[in-house]
């Protein structure tokens, strides 16, 4: 990796568009990690949900394949009506050989499943939790 490589990743890391990244090549391990909070414009386009409703959707933490079971079991991480509490795995997003847990951030019941398993965008809706 030469250095304006790498200093275009710092750049990315300082401005919050990055969260956490760590590239392995033959011979190098770099890992940068940028600011605690994200970047306002990544706040501003995430949905919020008041206080009022009943219901909360989990978006896709990343770019990648939804999948809903671990690849080592044959049972989902949740189905219809399942219980959930803040920080249940719900499926994970794999790209390439890292698996991202797609987690719950509220208790409740899950209502369903919204995206299709497959390739799947950041921001994706996934879940849909009545609280």
């Amino acid at each position: 990796m030469d250095i304006e490589e790498l200093q275009a990743l710092v750049t990315l890391t300082e401005q919050g568009r990055l969260a956490v990244l760590e590239l392995r090549r033959p011979g190098e391990r770099v890992r940068l990690e940028g600011p605690a909070h994200l970047d306002s414009r990544v706040e501003a386009a995430l949905p919020t949900v008041s206080q009022g409703d009943k219901t909360t959707q989990v978006m896709a933490p990343g770019f990648g394949h939804l999948v809903t079971q671990h690849p080592l079991r044959s049972a989902p991480f949740v189905t219809n009506g399942s219980v959930v509490k803040p920080g249940d795995i719900l499926a994970l997003i794999q790209a390439d050989e890292l698996y991202l847990p797609v987690t719950s951030q509220d208790a409740g019941s899950v209502r369903s499943l919204t995206a299709a398993q497959g390739l799947v965008g950041y921001g994706t809706p996934l879940f849909e939790i009545d609280a």
